[in-house]
């Protein structure tokens, strides 16, 4: 293995430029799904579902971007 540890979100200006369509901009939106390689075929689906169980188990979060973005990357931290 390379690399250990969790995922989170990039920054909230990050997404800002990768994700022009303000409707798209919320953790479940296709645009974050494909970015973070989330979708049901990717091995890499499990991911999204991991970064959320840990923020459930470990922190409380609103339910903008912002917050859990913010969430995402102090449990990642």
């Amino acid at each position: 293995m390379s690399e250990f540890g969790l995922k989170s979100y990039p920054t909230l200006r990050t997404i800002k430029e990768f994700i022009t369509d303000p409707m798209e901009r919320h953790p479940q939106s296709f645009s974050m799904e494909a970015h973070m390689k989330a979708s049901s075929k990717s091995p890499w689906a499990r991911d999204h579902r991991t970064i959320t169980l840990y923020l459930l188990e470990n922190v409380k979060y609103g339910s903008t971007l912002a917050q859990y973005t913010y969430a995402s990357q102090l449990v990642q931290a």
